[in-house]
C-alpha cells in the first residue's frame, strides 16, 4: 500500500487501542466502526471507489458485498499458504480470489468450488518491506522457528510446536543461535500451546520479522504463508514432518513444497544431524525458480507493487462497466449519513466531514 500509485483508504473493526500507523501508510485514511456509524455504509456513497480488498475471508464481509454492489470486490487474505483453508465456499461470494502463482491458482481451481479461472487475479508474491536476498547459498547456522498456530480443529492442525517445542529448548541450551516467532494466533484454540510458545520465546525472542529474517540464515516452518514471505530472500525452508501424522505427512508430500524446502523427519533425524545433511544447500537452483514464478522476477517492492496496480486497474475497468450497466449508485445511498451522524471519534468525525466536503481522493455524490 505504501509503494501502490493507486489511492486506497482501509477499513477495520476497530483500532483494538491501537495507532493508526499499525493499520496503514502515512497519508492513508483509516475508517472504523463506532457506535452509531458504520463505514460499509458511509463508503457506499463515494462514487469513486471501485474496489475493496478483503485480508480475511470472514463471513462478516458479506455486509460490504450487499451495501455495496456496485463495487468489485476481491479476497486477497493475508499471504500465500499451501494449507486447505485458504480456499473455501465463502470465496464464491466475491467477484475475484487473488492467487500468488500458478500453484496457488491450481489449488484454488482444484478445491471443488465453482471457480473460472478468470475470476483469480494473479498478482504474484508480495515481499517484506526491508527483507533482504542473498546472491548465493551460504553456512546454515543462525534458525529461526516460526510454527504456524494449531487451527481451529484437529484436522486444520499443521502446527509443530508441541512436537518441537522441547528438542528447540535443548538446541538454545547446547548454544545454537536461534530466534523464535510463534503465529500471533497459537494457544486461542488449544491453550497448552499457549505455555510452550511462551517458554521458547523466553529463550530465544525474536526481534521483528524483518530483522529476524535478515539475520537468520534458515527458516523451520510449518506449511503456512510464512513460507511464501521467506522465500523471496533465497535461504534455505525447512518443513518439518511427523511420521506418526500420516495424513498429514502425505498432505505435505502432495504439495510442491518438497521440490525447494526440505522435509525434516524430526523423530529419525536430529536438528543439527539434518542441517549437516543440507549444508551444500542441494535445492537451491529449484529454490530460485520458485522465487522467480512466484514474485514474477521482481527484485524490488516497487515492481511488485506496480504488478498490485495493474490488477486493480483490471477491476476498475470492471467496475466501469458495471456502472453503465447500473446506470447509477444504488437508490437511496446518499440518506447513509444523514441517518447514521458523524462519529464520536474526533479524529474519525474530521475525517469523515473532509470525505464530505472534497478534501480527499473519495468523490461525495454532491460534488
Amino acid at each position: 500500500m505504501a509503494r501502490s500509485k493507486r489511492k486506497s483508504a482501509v477499513v477495520c473493526k476497530g483500532l483494538k487501542g491501537k495507532k493508526i500507523p499499525n493499520f496503514a501508510p502515512e497519508g492513508v485514511p483509516v475508517f472504523h466502526y463506532e457506535d452509531g456509524f458504520e463505514p460499509h455504509l458511509f463508503l457506499s456513497n463515494c462514487k469513486n471507489l471501485h474496489t475493496a480488498v478483503y485480508p480475511t475471508n470472514k463471513l462478516g464481509n458479506v455486509k460490504y458485498l450487499k451495501e455495496n454492489p456496485q463495487m468489485v470486490h476481491v479476497l486477497g487474505l493475508h499471504g500465500d499458504s499451501d494449507k486447505p483453508s485458504t480456499v473455501t465456499r465463502l470465496s464464491q461470494m466475491y467477484d475475484y480470489v487473488v492467487a500468488a502463482d500458478a500453484t496457488a491458482t491450481n489449488r484454488i481451481l482444484a478445491s471443488g468450488l465453482q471457480f473460472a479461472a478468470d475470476r483469480v487475479l494473479v498478482i504474484g508474491g508480495s515481499p517484506i518491506e526491508g527483507l533482504e536476498a542473498i546472491r548465493q547459498p551460504g553456512e546454515i547456522k543462525k534458525i529461526i522457528y516460526a510454527p504456524t498456530w494449531e487451527g481451529y480443529d484437529a484436522a486444520g492442525n499443521f502446527s509443530s510446536l508441541a512436537a518441537l517445542a522441547s528438542e528447540f529448548m535443548d538446541c538454545v541450551k547446547d548454544g545454537v543461535e536461534l530466534r523464535f516467532r510463534p503465529h500471533p494466533g497459537t494457544g486461542l484454540n488449544d491453550k497448552s500451546y499457549k505455555p510452550l510458545a511462551e517458554g521458547l520465546k523466553a529463550v530465544a525472542k525474536g526481534k521483528g520479522k524483518v530483522a529476524d529474517f535478515n539475520w537468520s540464515d534458515v527458516l523451520i516452518a510449518d506449511v503456512s504463508g510464512v513460507v511464501s514471505e521467506y522465500l523471496y530472500s533465497r535461504k534455505p525452508v525447512v518443513i518439518p514432518i511427523d511420521t506418526q501424522n500420516k495424513k498429514l505427512e502425505a498432505y505435505i508430500r502432495a504439495t510442491s513444497l518438497p521440490n525447494y524446502c526440505y522435509l525434516w523427519d524430526f523423530r529419525a533425524m536430529s536438528l543439527n544431524d539434518f542441517l549437516k545433511s543440507i549444508a551444500t544447500d542441494p535445492l537451491w537452483e529449484n529454490r530460485l525458480k520458485k522465487r522467480e514464478d512466484m514474485f514474477f522476477g521482481a527484485e524490488t517492492q516497487q515492481e511488485v507493487a506496480d504488478i498490485f496496480d495493474s490488477k486493480i486497474g483490471l477491476c476498475e475497468s470492471v467496475w466501469k462497466n458495471r456502472k453503465m450497466q447500473q446506470g447509477c449508485l444504488p437508490v437511496g445511498a446518499e440518506s447513509h449519513l444523514s441517518r447514521l451522524g458523524l462519529p464520536t471519534d474526533p479524529a474519525l468525525a474530521e475525517l469523515v466531514q473532509s470525505v464530505v466536503d472534497g478534501k480527499t481522493m473519495l468523490i461525495w455524490p454532491n460534488e
